[in-house]
C-alpha cells in the first residue's frame, strides 16, 4: 500500500471529506488530494500532524510497522507514565534547590 493509498484509508475510516481532512491538518484539499493521488508526498511536520490528530501511528503510515492506529491503552499507559517520570523529577529537583539553599544560606550565601 503506498503512503497515498494509506492517507485515504485514513480519511475515509475517518469519514471526513478532502476538504475536513485538509482542515484539520491545516492544509488545502487539493495538497491533500495530491498526496492520495501519489504526485507529492507530506514531509514530516505533516506525518507527524496526521499521526497526532488522526490517532494514526507514524510507522505504519511511513513504513507498514505495526498497527494503522495507535492502541489506547498502550498509549495512555505510556502518557501516564511519562507524567509520573516527569513529576518525580520535579520532585527531586526542588529537593535538589532546597537543600542548596539551606547549604548556601549556613554558609552565609543567598541563591
Amino acid at each position: 500500500m503506498t503512503i497515498g493509498e494509506k492517507i485515504k484509508k485514513i480519511r475515509e475510516d475517518k469519514n471526513l471529506s478532502l476538504r475536513d481532512f485538509a482542515k484539520k491538518l491545516g492544509v488545502s484539499h487539493p495538497i491533500v488530494s495530491r498526496w492520495e493521488d501519489n504526485l507529492t508526498v507530506p514531509n514530516a511536520k505533516y506525518v507527524a500532524k496526521m499521526s497526532k490528530v488522526f490517532g494514526v501511528s507514524s510507522d505504519w503510515l511511513l513504513n507498514d510497522w505495526g498497527d494503522m492506529f495507535f492502541d489506547e491503552k498502550v498509549t495512555k499507559s505510556y502518557v501516564d507514565g511519562i507524567e509520573k517520570n516527569l513529576s518525580d523529577l520535579k520532585d527531586e529537583i526542588l529537593e535538589i534547590y532546597r537543600n542548596a539553599n539551606k547549604t548556601s544560606s549556613q554558609a552565609g550565601f543567598r541563591a
